[in-house]
């Protein structure tokens, strides 16, 4: 009488649970589909859980670090705050984002907003550049032909001075300005850096 090895056992296991295999299959064959497995993440997306920390979630161009902070996703649009201070290693690093975020995706088309044009149901504001946000709005397609929109909330290295190419003077001193608001101190009667 021979003694059943581990795939005999194993082999005996599934033929006496098939129904179990069966459906296993079944699940694993439906995750090759792209409509299923959209669909899948998309209800998987419903419940709340803790998002891991990504490797995209920070990078370095041209030796500058680009962090990313995601506000928002959903199947139709992300809002992502690009967190860096040079104009051209921002934009660069918004492409960068997306070819890691969605490598499958094709770029469709970009555009520059504001948070009182995307907001203001009245007209337009004043100025384009009296709002408190900006934006550069990305347009991505996959392979079926679906569509989304990526908000980059670019305030960071776009401001209502312009930009660190464009002005970089301007851009230095709100960027100064705000690093080092003066606040008067009672005793001495002296401003000093707020730290």
């Amino acid at each position: 009488m021979d003694i059943p090895t581990l795939f005999d056992r194993a082999g005996a296991w599934l033929l006496n649970q098939w129904p179990i295999v069966v459906v296993a299959l079944i699940v694993v064959g439906l995750g090759f589909v792209p409509d299923v497995r959209d669909g899948i993440v998309t209800i998987w997306n419903l419940f709340p859980h803790k998002r891991k920390p990504e490797a995209t979630d920070s990078i370095t161009i041209e030796g500058e670090e680009v962090r990313f902070e995601v506000l928002m996703e959903s199947i139709e649009h992300d809002v992502v705050r690009v967190l860096c201070h040079t104009h051209p290693v921002g934009v660069g690093a918004e492409h960068a984002w997306l070819a890691r975020q969605y490598p499958k995706w094709n770029f469709v088309q970009q555009g520059l907003s504001s948070l009182e044009y995307l907001t203001n149901e009245t007209g337009k504001p004043k100025s384009f550049f009296d709002s408190s946000a900006f934006f550069d709005l990305i347009v991505i397609r996959n392979e079926q032909g679906r569509t989304k929109q990526v908000f980059f909330d670019i305030t960071s290295f776009f401001t209502k001075l312009g930009t660190s190419t464009t002005n970089p003077t301007g851009f230095m001193a709100e960027k100064l300005r705000g690093m080092y608001e003066t606040k008067t101190e009672t005793d001495a009667g002296t401003k000093m850096p707020r730290r």
